[in-house]
């Protein structure tokens, strides 16, 4: 793969990803606004908040691990580092981009990055979760609110 494919490959993922997090987020907001409008608290609870809040998180992971692994950390090391041996990195979860020199360690993935990706996975996790099992909920009450006899 040429550099310009692997920049327009980079460059999609990086998209589509802030799309996501920018069209859950505004989904979201949308939906808890007109939520507080109707005052019921059912309205906060519904599988869409769930799933906005997870399509929000999961584009977040996206474009944090990708902007973080390839526009941060590729451009240190090759002027940090003297030598290609003294480099140590890892560019899935957790992302890990270390130099030795010596006793002088240099990691230069900013700390806040992996804690920020941690919690917006187990944001998109749970949320998707909730999600499925008040979508669940709501099938399974209104199969038996359809059986229920009139009277």
């Amino acid at each position: 793969m040429s550099g310009y494919q692997s920049l327009a490959l980079f460059a999609g993922i990086v998209l589509a990803g802030f799309i996501a997090l920018l069209a859950g987020s505004i989904m979201l907001a949308s939906h808890l606004r007109s939520a507080r409008r109707s005052g019921r608290r059912e309205d906060f609870l519904t599988p869409a908040v769930f799933g906005h809040t997870a399509v929000a998180a999961f584009g977040g992971v996206v474009v944090l691990h990708f902007v973080t692994a390839f526009l941060l950390v590729p451009w240190f090391p090759r002027f940090d580092c003297p030598h290609p041996a003294d480099f140590d990195g890892r560019m899935v979860f957790p992302l890990r981009a270390v130099c030795t020199q010596g006793t002088v360690v240099t990691d230069f993935v900013p700390g806040w990055v992996n804690p920020a990706l941690s919690l917006l996975i187990l944001v998109g996790v749970g949320a998707t979760i909730a999600a499925l099992g008040t979508a669940r909920a709501g099938r399974e009450s209104a199969r038996v609110l359809r059986r229920r006899p009139a009277g």
